[in-house]
């Protein structure tokens, strides 16, 4: 574990080098800079030349690389969705008095991440943890992602999918869950009950989509034993909702 978080260490002392201003550096700036003996900083930056975390600008010259510009341009604009988002999910958590929850789809783990999260006063459900990966499989917020995806990929997330974490149950076959997500695509959003944190909790939830109808992610609330018409509110607010916040991306190009 040590010798882990060394090597990230020396890693993040290479990348911090590049953030004082000048976009192409030689061997010797960077060593001075991060403080690392010259031969490991060539060797890890060796490795991140190959990576496309760093690019080679000339023999001993070197500039942050494509990959790297790729994945910051995704985490920024992951962050400004939830900006984006937040007003929205006040809103419908005060109309609706339930907890409302933006979760954004991982595509290279086929999991969603519940990012943000906004509680009514008074609301019980802090058990709805943040920034932990959850299967698609299970429940509404997983499901109206899973609708939204290339058929081989929800196989793949069908066949590896966990037991249900309240009931235990496995995953469906694949014609009933394939019935399932045609359905979720008619009506636009996905209900479940107990299937997520304990038997009583139920969930609506309603995709967020970005340029050519993208999944993105979802906007789902969650509550305890609510009434059939409470339900049915939900699911009309969040398509309102979640049709608004993608038109929102949408036109100013986020995603």
């Amino acid at each position: 574990m040590d010798e882990t978080r060394n090597l990230v260490g020396r890693v993040v002392l290479i990348l911090q080098a590049f953030s004082e201003g000048q976009t192409v550096l030689s061997l010797k700036q960077i060593v001075e800079r991060s403080g690392l003996p010259a031969s490991t900083a060539h060797r890890l930056l060796d490795q991140l030349v190959r990576h496309g975390i760093i690019e080679r600008w000339t023999q001993r010259r070197y500039c942050i690389g494509a990959e790297l510009i790729r994945m910051s341009m995704i985490v920024s604009a992951k962050v400004r969705l939830a900006e984006v988002a937040r007003p929205i999910m006040q809103d419908i958590a005060q109309q609706l008095n339930m907890t409302c929850l933006l979760s954004l789809y991982v595509p290279t783990r086929h999991r969603r991440i519940p990012v943000v999260r906004y509680d009514p006063r008074g609301s019980a459900l802090n058990r709805i943890a943040l920034q932990n990966h959850q299967s698609l499989m299970w429940g509404a917020a997983g499901r109206v992602i899973l609708a939204h995806l290339p058929p081989d990929v929800v196989e793949t997330v069908r066949r590896s999918a966990p037991p249900c974490p309240v009931t235990g149950k496995a995953a469906p076959g694949r014609a009933s869950l394939s019935r399932t997500l045609e359905r979720i695509r008619t009506r636009g959003y996905d209900s479940s009950r107990g299937e997520i944190i304990s038997h009583d909790i139920v969930a609506v939830a309603a995709p967020v989509v970005g340029a050519e109808q993208r999944i993105l992610g979802n906007l789902a609330v969650a509550t305890a034993n609510p009434k059939p018409s409470d339900e049915q509110a939900a699911a009309d607010l969040l398509l309102a909702k979640s049709r608004k916040l993608s038109s929102q991306l949408a036109r100013i190009k986020m995603i």
